[in-house]
């Protein structure tokens, strides 16, 4: 997939990041090309995985052959089904749009958005342990308006919100549920309509539709502890992890090869598994 090229203008660019000190420098100049018309949402899956043929779904099964990889793969498409499954429950069928949080929910919405769902993604990150009031003040539209300079870029603009027929879920995998109260009032500060936005802890979902099911309950847990809580599925879901204080830095992207390249067998091998379930689906009806 072609991301749109981003302008980015800071002195700490030239630096290794490894040696940056976590800061926020004001931006003076607009750092973010405008989309185009039609254009895809930055860090989709990529469009050329999308439209393999039959033969070249069967197979990267063949030739991806890091098991652990292919593991995570299947078990985040099945996920994802089961989510899918737990939100047209709640909201009716294809009826709303996800917003993936970071880096932990980011590999369900890939699956999500290869079986036809409408998906954002907001790269954004160590929340969880900061105070309330520091994030808050890090994302003050008021003091750092690039926050909402970077949401419209990404697709994920208040008034399409507002307008919206279907709810926008934003989904996150959460320990202590901070990061999302804190998007949460963020957003709702900021004049997002709560009837409109719905934020949604997904292994509490999964949790919660899998209770009376031993067998599934016990996967969705086991998942999570895999492959979210050690944030594993971080280096293959190709969503770069953004600290919410590094604003200034917020349109950097991945540059590591080794990562691109994880990426893309990590969304090739889901594109194989949503290729097998929709012709098992077929043999089935």
């Amino acid at each position: 997939m072609k991301i749109n090229p981003i302008k980015f203008h800071n002195i700490l660019n030239f630096y290794p990041a490894i040696n940056r000190v976590p800061s926020f420098c004001g931006l003076k100049e607009d750092v973010f090309e405008k989309q185009t018309e039609n254009s895809n949402t930055p860090y989709g899956v990529d469009n050329s995985i999308k439209k393999m043929s039959k033969n070249s779904n069967g197979r990267v099964l063949d030739y991806i052959t890091s098991g652990g990889m292919r593991q995570m793969a299947e078990e985040t498409y099945e996920m994802a089904k089961l989510a899918e499954k737990r939100f047209d429950k709640k909201y009716g069928e294809n009826n709303y749009i996800i917003v993936s949080i970071g880096t932990s929910p980011a590999g369900i919405a890939k699956s999500l958005e290869l079986r036809g769902h409408d998906v954002r993604y907001l790269p954004i990150s160590e929340i969880r342990n900061a105070r309330p009031a520091k994030v808050l003040r890090y994302m003050s539209s008021d003091k750092h308006p690039e926050y909402m300079e970077y949401l419209d870029f990404i697709g994920i603009r208040k008034d399409e919100i507002n307008e919206s027929k279907k709810p926008y879920l934003f989904i996150d995998y959460t320990v202590s549920g901070k990061t999302l109260g804190a998007l949460e009032k963020f957003a709702y500060q900021n004049g997002v309509d709560p009837k409109k936005a719905r934020f949604l802890s997904i292994n509490d979902e999964l949790d919660k539709y899998t209770s009376g099911n031993l067998r599934k309950n016990a996967r969705v847990r086991q998942y999570f502890n895999d492959y979210c809580l050690t944030q594993t599925i971080g280096r293959f879901s190709g969503i770069p992890h953004i600290p919410f204080y590094e604003t200034s830095l917020i349109a950097e992207s991945n540059k590591d090869p080794y990562f691109d390249a994880d990426k893309k067998e990590f969304e090739e091998l889901l594109c194989a598994y949503h290729f097998k379930d929709q012709k098992s689906a077929k043999n089935h009806v």
